[in-house]
């Protein structure tokens, strides 16, 4: 998604600045786009990021129970 929007960004930038009266706009809607991109990775990121510590707290929940299992020989009282 990114690249797709970073690609087309690119392509309204070019024609824009094609036009010198919309130069200045154009670039200002270019860096907007731009900064858009990057804070759509930075949310990109953090969502793996949570995601990568869910699995790891799955895993090592998934770890306990073993052991726990192991030592009490499935007794919970």
């Amino acid at each position: 998604m990114v690249r797709r929007l970073l690609g087309i960004s690119i392509a309204c930038f070019a024609l824009i600045v094609s036009q010198p009266v919309h130069a200045q706009r154009g670039l200002e809607i270019f860096d907007f786009v731009l900064q858009e991109a990057e804070r759509e990775m930075q949310r990109q990121q953090q969502r793996e990021y949570r995601e990568r510590q869910r699995q790891e707290s799955e895993r090592q929940h998934q770890r306990f129970v073993q052991t726990w299992r192991a030592c009490f020989a499935n007794e919970l009282a």
